[in-house]
C-alpha cells in the first residue's frame, strides 16, 4: 500500500470547522497585498515577470517554453482568464512558500494541461495551498502535485464557488481536511485520478454543505486521519458513479473509501483493499437522509475492529444489486440501525442482507475496458443475470450497455462477449431509428445492416462469442469500424446536430470500442507462450487502443485492436 502524504495535526480538534470564516477574512486580507492578473498574451520566458505580464487583463494565456516557474506571492486573478499550457510542459510552482492562485467570486479562470505543485499555506492563514477558489475555477487535463495547507482546507484547491475538474489528477496533497479538494461549494470531477492523498477527514476530497458529484474517477491509497481516507461527506450531497476506490484507509473513525453523513448515491462502482481501523473498510454511512448504493461491487475490504469491512451502517440504507464480497476481516456489513434490501444482492457471509450468497467468482481488480479498473464476473458467476432488472442502470461501469444477456447481472461489472456487444448495439440502433431525423435515421439504419452483417455466423468461431473465424475477420472489423463506428461519429458531429443524445452515441461507440478490444486481449491470451516479440508489440497495441479510445478515437483504437489480433493469430 502507497503511503498518502501526513498532515500535522497535533493538537488540534476534531473538524476545524469554525475557522473558515476567520480564514476568508486573512485571505481577503492578504488578496490586497498579492500581484493582480488584469491581461492576456503570449509566456515567452517560463519565470514569474513574464507570467505576470502575460496575465494582465484576463482573456487566454499560452506559452512559448516548457519549464517550472516558481512563484514569490500568490497571483490573485481579477478578470476572465484562461491559462493554456498545451504543446508545452509548464509547472507553476508555491516554492513551498506561497499559495499558488486566487480566485475571487465572480471571476472564472480556466486551466489546462498544467501542473500545480509546492503550493503552500501554514499557520492558520487560510485555505488551498495550490489554489483558493471563490469564483468559477476550471481544470483540465491538469496535474496538482505536493501542495499543502497545514491547518487549512484543500491541500491542492479549497473550493468555495463552482469548480469542476476533468482528466486531471491530485497527488500527495495534503491539508488539515481535504488532502486534494476541500469543497464547501459546488465540485463536479470527471475523469480524474485522487492517489496518495492525506488529511484529518477526508484525504481525497472533504465535502463539507456542499455539492460533489463524481463520474469515471479513481480514488487510491488516499487517507484520512480521523474519517474518510477516499471522500468525507458532512451534511452534504455526494454521487459517485462509475468510479473505483481501491486502498484507501480511514483511520480512527472509519470510512476507508468514504464516509458519509449526508446523501449518498453510490452506483456502478468498485471498492478494492479499502481499510478502517474502526467503521466501514468500504463506506462508513453514519446517518443522513438517504443513502442507495446501486449496482456496484465490493471485495477485499476490511474493518479491524470488526464492524463492517465492506459497509458499516448506523443510519439508512439501501442496497441494490450490490455484491459484498471477501471481506478481509470485519465481515462484509455491520448494520447498527436499518437496510432496505431491495433486492439482486449477493453476500457471501450474509452479515449484509441475511442470507449466504455462493462465490460471486470475482477477476483481479485490472483494466477489463473502460476509464477506470472492475472486478470481472464469469458467466459461470451467480452475479450472472441475477439482477433485479428493475433497479439496473443503462450500462454498467465501463458504458457497457445493461443487459448484455437476458438479464442484467448483480454488481459494477455487466459480463459480455465481444458478440454480445454488438449484438446489444445493434438492438439499441434499432430502437433509436425512429427517434431520429431523416439524417438519423438513414446513418443508423446503414450502421444497423453493417451489424448484421458483422455477427453473421459465418465471421465466428466456436460458442463463446470472443473467436473470429480467421478468413474473415478483417471484414469484421472493417465493418465496425467503418461500417458503424464512423458513421456514429458523424452523426456526433453533424451539423445540424443529430436528434440522437451525443452521450447515447458515446455510449454506442464506447461499446463497439470495447468489443474490438475484447477480441484482441483474447487472441493475446490464447497465444501465450508465443513468440515474446510478437506478443509485446501486440500488448503495446492494446495499450495504444486503449489510449486512443480514452481520448475519443473510436476507429483508431479499432485499427489498433485488429492489428494487434492479426499478430498474434496469424503469421504477419
Amino acid at each position: 500500500m502507497k503511503k498518502w502524504a501526513s498532515t500535522n495535526i497535533n493538537g488540534l480538534f476534531h473538524h476545524g470547522r469554525s475557522r473558515i470564516l476567520l480564514a476568508a477574512l486573512l485571505v481577503a486580507l492578504a488578496m490586497a497585498y498579492a500581484p493582480v492578473a488584469r491581461a492576456a498574451g503570449v509566456v515567452s520566458s517560463c519565470d514569474e515577470a513574464s507570467l505576470l505580464s502575460a496575465i494582465s487583463g484576463g482573456g487566454t494565456v499560452t506559452f512559448a517554453c516548457s519549464g517550472t516557474i516558481t512563484l514569490t506571492a500568490t497571483i490573485t486573478i481579477f478578470a476572465d482568464t484562461t491559462i493554456d499550457g498545451t504543446g508545452q510542459n509548464v509547472t507553476i510552482s508555491g516554492g513551498n512558500a506561497v499559495q499558488v492562485f486566487s480566485v475571487p467570486s465572480g471571476v472564472q479562470l480556466n486551466l489546462n494541461k498544467l501542473t500545480i505543485t509546492q503550493g503552500l499555506l501554514a499557520y492558520g492563514i487560510g485555505d488551498g495551498g495550490g489554489i483558493f477558489n471563490q469564483g468559477t475555477l476550471t481544470v483540465t487535463n491538469s496535474t496538482f502535485y505536493g501542495n499543502v495547507s497545514y491547518f487549512g482546507g484543500g491541500g491542492g484547491i479549497a473550493n468555495f464557488g463552482t469548480l469542476t475538474v476533468i482528466n486531471s489528477t491530485f497527488e500527495g496533497n495534503s491539508a488539515f481536511i481535504g488532502g486534494g479538494i476541500a469543497n464547501f461549494g459546488t465540485l463536479t470531477v470527471t475523469n480524474s485520478k485522487f492517489e496518495a492523498n492525506g488529511a484529518y477527514d477526508g484525504g481525497g476530497i472533504y465535502n463539507y454543505l456542499a455539492t460533489l458529484t463524481v463520474t469515471n474517477s479513481t480514488f487510491s491509497h488516499n487517507g484520512g486521519v480521523y474519517t474518510g481516507g477516499g471522500i468525507y461527506n458532512y451534511l452534504a450531497t455526494l454521487t459517485v458513479t462509475n468510479s473505483t476506490f481501491i486502498g484507501n484507509h480511514g483511520n480512527y473513525s472509519g470510512g476507508g473509501g468514504i464516509y458519509s453523513l449526508g446523501t449518498l448515491t453510490v452506483s456502478n462502482s468498485t471498492f478494492s483493499g479499502n481499510i478502517s481501523f474502526s467503521n466501514g473498510g468500504g463506506i462508513y454511512n453514519e446517518g443522513g437522509p438517504s443513502v442507495t448504493v446501486t449496482n456496484s461491487t465490493f471485495s477485499d475490504n476490511g474493518s479491524y475492529s470488526g464492524r463492517g469491512g465492506g459497509i458499516f451502517n448506523p443510519g439508512r440504507l439501501t442496497l441494490r444489486n450490490t455484491i459484498v464480497a471477501n471481506s478481509i476481516f470485519g465481515g462484509n456489513c455491520s448494520f447498527g440501525s436499518s437496510l432496505v434490501d431491495d433486492g439482486g444482492n449477493l453476500d457471501t457471509d450474509g452479515t449484509c442482507v441475511g442470507t449466504i450468497s455462493p462465490d460471486p467468482l470475482l477477476g483481479p481488480l485490472q483494466n477489463n475496458g473502460g476509464p477506470t479498473q472492475t472486478l470481472a464476473i464469469p458467466m459461470a458467476s451467480p452475479a450472472f443475470g441475477g439482477a433485479n432488472v428493475a433497479n439496473c442502470p443503462a450500462t454498467d461501469q465501463r458504458g457497457v450497455l445493461r443487459p448484455q444477456f437476458l438479464s442484467c447481472d448483480i454488481g459494477a461489472y455487466e459480463f459480455g462477449t465481444a458478440n454480445s456487444l454488438l449484438a446489444a448495439v445493434r438492438n439499441e440502433i434499432s430502437t433509436l431509428i425512429p427517434t431520429g431525423n431523416q439524417l438519423d435515421q438513414r446513418i443508423l439504419s446503414a450502421a444497423a445492416s453493417a451489424l448484421t452483417a458483422a455477427l453473421n455466423s459465418h465471421n465466428w468461431q466456436g460458442t463463446d462469442g470472443n473467436h473470429l473465424n480467421p478468413l474473415r475477420a478483417e471484414v469484421v472489423f472493417e465493418l465496425v469500424g467503418e461500417g458503424v463506428s464512423a458513421r456514429l461519429i458523424h452523426l456526433l458531429n453533424a451539423s445540424p446536430p443529430s436528434a440522437i443524445p451525443a452521450q447515447t452515441l458515446q455510449t454506442l461507440l464506447n461499446n463497439l470500442t470495447l468489443a474490438g478490444r475484447t477480441l484482441a486481449a483474447v487472441a493475446i491470451i490464447d497465444a501465450a507462450g508465443a513468440n515474446a516479440t510478437k506478443l509485446g508489440r501486440a500488448n503495446a497495441l492494446l495499450a495504444k487502443g486503449d489510449v486512443d479510445a480514452a481520448a475519443g478515437k473510436y476507429v483508431s483504437a479499432l485499427v489498433d485492436y485488429e492489428f494487434a489480433w492479426a499478430l498474434v493469430q496469424r503469421d504477419e
